[in-house]
C-alpha cells in the first residue's frame, strides 16, 4: 500500500508540473495523455502483484485503487474548472456593485471653537425681527434659555462690531425696540410684558458686561473678555434699554394691581379667616332676637342677604389671594426675570395691597372693631409667611404692610387714659389724622368694652402732636394713602456666566436661513 501511494503522489506531481510548465493547449493535452497512460500502467501492475491475496483483500484494494484513480483523473480538470469559476464569480460581483446598498459614511466630529458671533445680512434684518419678536410666543419662549432673544440680538451686534458697520447696529436695535413697543400695545398681555422685560434687562446687562469697561468685567472669564466689543461704544443704548425696562416694569405692576384689586377688600376685610366675627355676630343676633319681635319676612330677607354675602366671601378669600400671588411669581420665574427685579415688583404689589386695604378700612365703620383687628393681623401674617416661602423676605415688601399692621394693633389695643402713651408709640407709620379716624370709627364689642369718649381721643391727639413736633402739619393731616404711588425702580447689574460660544439657536425659531454661527 505504501508503494502505491508514493507512485500516485508522483503522478499527481507530474500532472501539476505539466499544467504550470506550459500554457500552450497542445503541449498541455499531450502531457495529460502521457500522464493518464502512465497512471493506467501503474494501476495494472499493482493489481497483478496483489492477485494472490484473498478475495476480501483484493476487493478492498481494487476499490481503493479505483477510487484513487478517479480522484487522480479529475485533479487537473478540477483545478482548471475551479479557477474558471472563481474568475466568473469575481466578474459577477463587480457587475452587481450598482445594486449593493453601500453603508452610510459618518463624518468625524471635530471640536469647532465658535466665536460667539452670528453672521447676518442687512437685507434679512426685517425677517430676523419678525421671527425673533413678532412671531415669538411667550409659552414657546419659556422653554428656551432665559433671555435667549437678548443673547441672539447681542451676538448679531458683535458681528456688526467685527465688520465695523454701525449702520447695522443702529438698524437692528431700533427695529427691535419699535417692534416690541408695537407688540406690547397690540397684545396687552401680561406674559408679553414679562417676556420682554426679562430680555431687555438681559440685553442691558450684556451691553455692560461686554463693553470692555473694567467695572463690569470683574466676574468675566477670559473667554468672555475676549468677546468684548472692539469698535463700538454703546453707552447711549444702555440708557434706552434701561428706560424700556422701567416702562415694562411699570406695565407689569399695573397689570398685577388690576388683577389683584378685586381680591383685596373681600380677602382682607370681609372674609373672616378666624371666624371670630361670626361667633360674635351670632351672640348679638340671639340677644337682638330675644329683645325684639321680628316678622317671618324680615327673617327670610336677612337670610338671603347673608347667603349672598357668604358666597362672595368664599370667592375672595386669603387662599385665593395668595394663590394669585403665586401665579404671578411663576410667570416671572418662567421667563427668567432677574431676582432683584422680582423683589421690586412684589414690593410695589404689597404696597398696593396695604394701601388699598388701609383706605377701605378707614371707610368701613363695621370693620373697625377688636375682632376685625385680630383677623386683619392674622391675614398680614399669612402674607408675610408667603414672602418667606417664596424667598422674598428681604425684598422690603413686608414693610409695605406696616400701615395695616399698625392699624390692626390699634384696634386690638386697650384704650384707657393709662394707655395713651402706648397708643401713640405703636403707630409710627400712621399720621395723626389716620389715628384719629380709626378711633372715631372704632366700634366696641357690647359685651366687653365701652364706647370711646371724645375726651380720650383728644388726649391721644394732643400727645401725638407733642411727640411729632418735627413733622409738618400737612404731612400729619394726610388721611388717605396714595395707591398710585410708584416706588423708585433700580435695575442692578447682573452678569451672565453663560458663554456666547455655547449658545445654540433652536429650530423652532426658524432663523437657520438668516443667521449663521461663526
Amino acid at each position: 500500500m505504501l508503494k502505491i501511494y508514493i507512485k500516485r503522489s508522483r503522478t499527481m506531481n507530474l500532472t501539476d508540473r505539466c499544467y504550470y510548465l506550459n500554457n500552450n493547449s497542445t503541449s498541455l493535452l499531450t502531457l495529460n495523455q502521457s500522464a493518464a497512460n502512465q497512471s493506467t500502467l501503474m494501476n495494472s501492475t499493482c493489481l497483478m502483484s496483489v492477485a494472490s491475496n484473498d478475495d476480501h483483500h483484493q476487493s478492498n484494494r481494487s476499490f481503493v485503487l479505483n477510487q484513487t484513480n478517479g480522484t487522480t483523473a479529475t485533479t487537473t480538470t478540477g483545478t482548471i474548472t475551479n479557477q474558471s469559476n472563481n474568475s466568473t464569480n469575481k466578474l459577477n460581483i463587480f457587475n452587481n456593485l450598482s445594486s449593493i446598498n453601500m453603508p452610510h459614511i459618518n463624518k468625524t466630529k471635530h471640536n469647532v471653537e465658535y466665536l460667539g458671533i452670528l453672521e447676518w445680512r442687512i437685507e434679512d434684518e426685517p425677517k430676523i425681527i419678525v421671527k425673533l419678536v413678532d412671531e415669538l410666543k411667550p409659552r414657546l419662549a419659556s422653554t428656551f434659555l432665559p433671555g435667549l432673544p437678548a443673547y441672539i440680538l447681542f451676538m448679531c451686534v458683535r458681528y456688526a462690531d467685527m465688520s465695523n458697520d454701525d449702520d447695522k447696529v443702529r438698524l437692528l436695535l431700533s427695529s427691535a425696540v419699535q417692534s416690541v413697543k408695537k407688540l406690547i400695545k397690540k397684545q396687552e398681555d401680561l406674559e408679553y410684558l414679562v417676556l420682554w422685560l426679562a430680555n431687555f434687562c438681559r440685553l442691558l446687562h450684556n451691553l455692560k458686561q461686554y463693553s470692555g469697561e473694567e467695572a463690569f468685567q470683574k466676574h468675566n472669564t477670559l473667554k468672555q473678555n475676549e468677546h468684548c466689543l472692539k469698535n463700538f461704544d454703546l453707552t447711549e443704548y444702555r440708557g434706552i434699554f434701561s428706560d424700556l425696562s422701567i416702562w415694562l416694569f411699570q406695565g407689569i405692576t399695573k397689570d398685577f394691581e388690576k388683577k389683584v384689586n378685586p381680591f383685596i377688600v373681600g380677602a382682607m376685610l370681609e372674609h373672616d379667616a378666624l371666624s371670630i366675627s361670626e361667633d360674635m355676630q351670632q351672640q348679638f343676633s340671639k340677644s337682638a332676637f330675644a329683645n325684639s319681635n321680628q316678622t317671618t319676612t324680615t327673617t327670610t330677607t336677612t337670610t338671603q342677604t347673608a347667603t349672598t354675602t357668604t358666597t362672595n366671601k368664599q370667592r375672595y378669600t386669603m387662599e385665593a389671594l395668595i394663590k394669585k400671588l403665586s401665579e404671578f411669581l411663576n410667570i416671572l420665574n418662567s421667563h427668567g426675570v432677574d431676582p432683584e427685579i422680582v423683589k421690586q415688583i412684589f414690593k410695589q404689589l404689597y404696597y398696593f395691597i396695604g394701601s388699598s386695604t388701609f383706605n377701605n378700612l378707614l371707610l368701613r365703620k363695621e370693620a373697625c372693631n377688636w375682632s376685625r383687628g385680630v383677623d386683619l393681623r392674622y391675614k398680614t401674617t399669612l402674607l408675610e409667611q408667603w414672602l418667606r416661602d417664596s424667598k422674598l423676605q428681604d425684598s422690603g415688601a413686608r414693610q409695605m404692610l406696616d400701615p395695616i399692621v399698625q392699624a390692626s394693633q390699634l384696634l386690638q389695643a386697650r384704650k384707657t387714659d393709662s394707655d395713651i402713651q402706648a397708643i401713640c408709640e405703636m403707630c409710627p407709620s400712621l399720621t395723626i389724622a389716620q389715628i384719629q379716624r380709626i378711633l372715631f370709627l372704632y366700634t366696641p364689642a357690647e359685651v366687653y368694652e365701652e364706647k370711646l369718649s371724645r375726651q380720650l381721643i383728644d388726649k391721644v391727639t394732643n400727645r401725638l402732636k407733642e411727640l411729632r413736633q418735627d413733622l409738618t402739619n400737612n404731612e400729619q393731616q394726610k388721611l388717605i394713602m396714595d395707591t398710585q404711588f410708584q416706588i423708585p425702580i433700580c435695575i442692578p447689574f447682573n452678569p451672565s456666566s453663560i458663554g456666547l460660544e455655547t449658545i445654540e439657536i433652536p429650530q423652532a425659531l426658524e432663523l437657520g436661513r438668516y443667521l449663521r454661527k461663526i
